[in-house]
């Protein structure tokens, strides 16, 4: 399994570069990891850390029960409260910004 999402991951880098030269610079340079030039964008890379936490967090909690049962079994304050963080999550850390679809590159 680690192996078909590596080389999917791994395709995607070709799949989306302008061209084969750039994807073979760029999987040069993901191994290259005394270049300097790596410049992460620190908002984005929090969001990120932020919902794999949540993903974790709910992934611990299924593995001894339903989520769905567990989020009922709590009194109405605490399910409302976990309803409002959703729409909070969702609209906060949510890209809603117009993109143009993958397949129009083509």
């Amino acid at each position: 399994m680690i192996f078909v999402f590596t080389l999917v991951n791994f395709a995607w880098i070709f799949f989306r570069s302008e061209s084969v030269s750039i994807a073979l610079t760029l999987v040069q340079n993901s191994f290259d990891f005394m270049q300097s030039s790596l410049n992460f964008d620190r908002p984005l890379l929090l969001k990120n850390f932020i919902l794999i936490g949540i993903l974790f967090i709910v992934n611990l909690i299924e593995r001894k029960k339903d989520i769905v049962t567990y989020i009922s079994e709590k009194p109405v304050f605490i399910r409302w409260g976990v309803y409002y963080l959703i729409v909070i999550v969702i609209v906060t850390l949510g890209n809603f910004g117009i993109q143009e679809f993958i397949y129009f590159r083509f």
